[in-house]
């Protein structure tokens, strides 16, 4: 399910990106106009100003949709061009750019197209993204390839789906595509948290946030007083710089066996990233850690079967936690 926002203002190093406003035609006309820029793409040179503010005040009108998205591209206080969701089906978004060609070969689209692609992945739930040009048009390809985009059957597209068509004036369409899966595997990173740090602070809004109501109260706590004793410590996972996935590694748990330590625990992999081996990654990097500080095997326990098996753990017996419920008790060596 997607988390309509509409368009969002979005800062990027050198640009702002931005809901289109009433006076941007006088910005805008000064590409429109410019054959080079229409020469690719499904418009014409607009003839007059007031084509450009007609298309302008459209936009504009279209924003009461929190489904609509479509950004100006504003760099040095002016607006250069635009980057929209052209099309939105289930949960796959077509997305398409213009930018005046004064402008053209500086990395500009790249950089806006990238915060657009982090934006419909990581706030949306957008699930994949496709984008396409007419074969001459070889920088537009050559942003869908930066952003980490890569080439698919045309047949295979969203557009054609809708479309049907191959070819703009004989000139074959080519179509690129982007998975979030493969998006979360390109940029995920596992970290170690700090005390009074920034990330410890990311942690805690997270874990405030965080879905798992059983653990959320305790684990805040434990956050926010930073109770981790000796090599005790908490790891996150980050996808773009935000906190996606949790867990920790101490030497007790919620079950009365203090002989058995150390504990991968308080897992947990926030639901619309869920399904991406993040959870994997997290345990991989907490067995790290605890090998690099002198243990040998991992302890971890769940209620559940199946769920750590694959990452190399084995049944060793059923516990009773606190609470007087019985969970299961795995171990790997490490």
């Amino acid at each position: 399910m997607l988390n309509h926002k509409g368009t969002q203002t979005i800062q990027t190093e050198r640009l702002t990106l931005r809901k289109i406003q009433e006076n941007d035609y006088i910005d805008m006309y000064k590409y429109t106009v410019k054959e080079e820029v229409a020469k690719y793409v499904s418009w014409t040179p607009h003839e007059s100003i007031n084509d450009t503010k007609a298309l302008c005040d459209m936009w504009i009108d279209e924003y009461k949709n929190n489904d609509r998205y479509n950004w100006a591209i504003v760099y040095d206080n002016t607006v250069i061009g635009s980057i929209d969701v052209v099309k939105i089906i289930d949960t796959t978004a077509m997305i398409g750019w213009q930018i005046d060609s004064t402008f053209w070969n500086k990395g500009i689209v790249t950089e806006a197209a990238t915060a657009v692609r982090d934006f419909l992945f990581g706030e949306i739930g957008i699930e994949a993204i496709e984008a396409e040009y007419v074969d001459k048009n070889i920088g537009s390809g050559r942003v869908m390839q930066k952003i980490g985009m890569t080439q698919i059957p045309l047949k295979d597209s969203l557009s054609y789906s809708v479309r049907h068509i191959a070819e703009v004036d004989g000139m074959p369409i080519i179509c690129y595509k982007l998975t979030k899966k493969d998006w979360i595997i390109k940029n995920v990173k596992i970290l170690k948290v700090e005390k009074d740090t920034d990330n410890a602070k990311e942690l805690l809004d997270f874990i405030k946030n965080c879905s798992w109501l059983e653990v959320k109260e305790h684990l805040a706590l434990m956050v926010e007083n930073w109770g981790f004793t000796e090599w005790e410590t908490i790891f996150v996972a980050t996808v773009n710089g935000k906190i996606v996935g949790m867990c920790s590694i101490m030497k007790t748990d919620y079950y009365p066996l203090p002989e058995l330590y150390p504990w991968i625990s308080s897992v947990y992999v926030r639901e619309d990233f869920r399904g991406n081996r993040i959870s994997e990654k997290l345990i991989e990097f907490a067995n790290h850690y605890a090998k690099e500080i002198g243990f040998y095997e991992t302890y971890i326990p769940t209620e559940f079967e199946g769920l750590y098996e694959k990452y190399g753990y084995q049944f060793i017996k059923e516990i009773t936690n606190y609470g007087g419920g019985i969970d299961r008790l795995l171990v790997k060596e490490i």
